[in-house]
């Protein structure tokens, strides 16, 4: 598990930006719970586009078992 003060998730107009040491899975979520977005992220940070994703709270997770919500 990576811990929070190493990753960080942040929002540039229409990018997603993920920033952690781990190459792994994102996955972003609805505030229900439904599974919106998934993609493979390289060690580091990178960068996601997200217009296609609905306005409200979303849920973005990696596979080395962090979390964070984000509002868009």
């Amino acid at each position: 598990m990576i811990p929070t003060a190493e990753m960080q998730v942040r929002i540039y107009g229409h990018l997603l930006s993920v920033d952690s040491p781990a190459a792994e899975q994102i996955a972003i979520y609805s505030a229900g719970g439904q599974l919106l977005y998934r993609v493979q992220k390289p060690a580091g940070q990178a960068a996601f586009e997200w217009n296609s994703l609905s306005r409200g709270v979303l849920i973005v997770r990696g596979s080395s078992r962090w979390m964070e919500k984000v509002v868009k």
